[in-house]
């Protein structure tokens, strides 16, 4: 407003209208009405009795004059609607850490939300009350304040006044002190009414005892956000209550809606939600993490079937019913499991970290199963491999001889994955040697597979092969058409890897009778495999054309890890073919899926053949140029 005022050439007038104040009662919008008509010049005896005429007197007075009118520290629309101007000649800026939204629609206000201050701007605050010097001894530590504070103005004000009053203490000391949470706020008091938790204090004390509860069991949360869906279930409302009360802790600047449907709070307002549950009915506390962390577990669980409705070890994993109050989510298509889970990764880390710290072993090992399908269709292997890696601890915890199997072979699988070759055949032989202990016919099966695959990727193709050969002989004494088919899809995958190519095909259009509608996952596998096989026998046309369909199926149904290996694997078919447009077109595609999915080595190789390519005479030059390195 000052450095403005030559726009307001009838002057400014500024009132506190202590919306949110630490001793002083909010200020009722009559009393404000007549600071306003005194700081206008009326006398007090010429100030009309009825507060309409009140009103009437100061828009009068106000209608025609260049005036800015400051109402600061408004607390909601009812305290400054009797106080706007008639006219247009007179500017109105309101402060609030009410919203204040009612004015747009009634009034045509414009809101303006101050945001938290960037790092830069948090650095040059600082540096006003220090000086640059202090900052530039101490960069690291500056950063980690600045990091610690979320660009909260007053916290780092009244940082940089401690920091300022004990000049010879190094900022690093500020920064240990910080970094305890349970200490945080106390650290950001300098005494009286100015501090963090003070300045909080007002905000929430003007909630109503319903939105005192929800506010406290927010803080309570380990998830750095929640979906409109988790914060029902963690404050135990229904959706439509639980909307209508984010609302009004948005309008009271408690939290913050950063994407649709989705809640926050500033780090800070977090600690001070945390210590205010210490308020709240120990049955409330306790009841409020474990609705949380069930609706995560249920949801994934739900969003898991249509991503892979066929998954084998489904029947068996049950799971207790949802906690009181705890209102999962449901899914019908692929694509709304997809979006889901895209949306929710962080959070169900962070429910499966919480799970870990809390003992609860059979969330751990369950909500690590929940994500496989998910990390397996869209790559990011080093997360699915962390998710597995305390999903086994979990299981040895529990003892559970069919739950040890299934982590063993999961994370044996994840750790091939991430090129933990040793670690995967030290798990899965593990797993192959319990499941004959302890596991059905059926574990059987699946770890001889999964033991198979392993071998394969390091480079033993007969021992896949034998592997397999074990499994298919179990499972002829099964009826299973779901396990029967992956029995055939690894048998034409390791027959082929063993040049047996007339075995291999049998095995892969058996396969292919036996694929249910909406098994993507198995359609995309065999036709990869049929390519394969038709490339090596020299049907390059066939293997074109069962590569792209089954690009196209993965592409289809963003199954991303599938869209980098086949795009990939007919980039060199058409390389045989001295088609340079489509090699580079498919090896463009794998790189950017292996980027995508994080798969780095993958993405540096394919990037190295496009560099070949290029300075090669023609795509079947590199090929020849691959075969003779191979065979010289």
């Amino acid at each position: 407003a000052p450095r403005n005022a030559h726009r307001f050439p009838d002057g400014q007038v500024f009132l506190d209208l202590r919306g949110f104040s630490p001793t002083d009662e909010r200020l009722p919008p009559q009393v404000a009405l007549l600071s306003l008509l005194s700081a206008l010049g009326v006398a007090p005896g010429d100030v009309p009795s009825q507060p309409d005429a009140q009103i009437g007197l100061y828009r009068s007075l106000v209608a025609d004059r260049g005036l800015l009118l400051v109402l600061d520290n408004a607390g909601d629309v009812g305290q400054v609607t009797p106080l706007l101007p008639g006219g247009s000649s007179a500017a109105v800026l309101i402060t609030s850490r009410d919203n204040l939204n009612g004015l747009a629609a009634t009034h045509g206000a414009t809101s303006v939300t101050v945001p938290s201050l960037s790092r830069a701007e948090s650095r040059e605050l600082i540096a006003t009350r220090l000086g640059p010097e202090r900052l530039a001894a101490e960069p690291a530590a500056v950063d980690a304040l600045t990091s610690l504070l979320g660009g909260l103005p007053l916290a780092l004000s009244i940082l940089a006044t401690r920091a300022r009053e004990h000049a010879r203490f190094s900022l690093e000391s500020l920064v240990c002190e910080l970094r305890d949470e349970t200490a945080r706020l106390a650290a950001l008091d300098v005494g009286g009414a100015v501090s963090v938790r003070a300045v909080f204090s007002w905000s929430s004390a003007a909630l109503p005892p319903d939105l005192v509860r929800v506010f406290g069991l927010l803080g309570l949360a380990p998830q750095a956000d929640l979906s409109l869906a988790a914060a029902a279930s963690l404050v135990g409302l229904g959706t439509g209550e639980a909307r209508a009360a984010l609302s009004a802790l948005e309008r009271a600047s408690l939290v913050e809606e950063h994407q649709p449907g989705r809640y926050r709070m500033h780090d800070l307002v977090k600690l001070y939600a945390f210590e205010r549950a210490a308020d709240l009915p120990v049955a409330e506390r306790d009841a409020a993490l474990p609705r949380l962390t069930d609706f995560y577990l249920h949801s994934a669980c739900a969003a898991q079937k249509p991503l892979d409705p066929t998954d084998p070890t489904r029947p068996w994993i049950t799971i207790d019913p949802p906690e009181p109050g705890c209102v999962p989510l449901g899914f019908t298509t692929p694509k709304e499991a997809l979006d889901w889970f895209r949306a929710e990764a962080a959070c169900l880390v962070t429910a499966q970290h919480e799970a870990v710290a809390r003992g609860w072993h059979g969330v751990v090992w369950r909500l690590a199963w929940a994500q496989t399908a998910y990390y397996q269709q869209v790559g990011h292997p080093h997360l699915l491999h962390e998710l597995w890696t305390v999903g086994l601890a979990s299981a040895r915890a529990l003892g559970d001889g069919e739950v040890l199997l299934l982590a063993l072979r999961r994370l044996g699988n994840a750790s091939r994955r991430i090129g933990g070759f040793a670690d995967a055949v030290e798990l899965l032989e593990e797993s192959v040697a319990l499941a004959t202990v302890v596991g059905s016919p059926f574990d059987q099966v699946l770890c001889l597979l999964t033991f198979a695959e392993c071998l394969q990727t390091v480079g033993d193709s007969q021992g896949a092969l034998d592997q397999c050969d074990r499994a298919e002989a179990i499972n002829r004494t099964l009826d299973d058409p779901s396990l029967t088919l992956r029995v055939l899809a690894s048998v034409a995958w390791y027959a082929a890897g063993c040049e047996q190519y007339e075995r291999a095909e049998e095995a892969a259009r058996t396969a292919v009778t036996l694929v249910v509608p909406g098994d993507f996952h198995a359609m995309t596998a065999i036709l990869d495999t049929l390519g394969h096989i038709a490339c090596r026998t020299g049907r390059l046309d066939q293997a074109a054309d069962h590569y792209d369909e089954a690009l196209a199926i993965a592409v289809e149904n963003d199954d991303e890890y599938s869209i980098g290996d086949t795009a990939e694997n007919v980039g060199w078919v058409y390389a045989m073919r001295d088609d340079l447009d489509r090699t580079t077109s498919r090896w463009n595609q794998a790189v950017h899926s292996y980027v995508v999915q994080q798969r780095a080595a993958d993405a540096a190789r394919v990037l190295g053949l496009l560099e070949r390519l290029r300075q090669a005479e023609s795509p079947a030059a590199l090929v020849a140029e691959r075969d003779t390195a191979a065979h010289p």
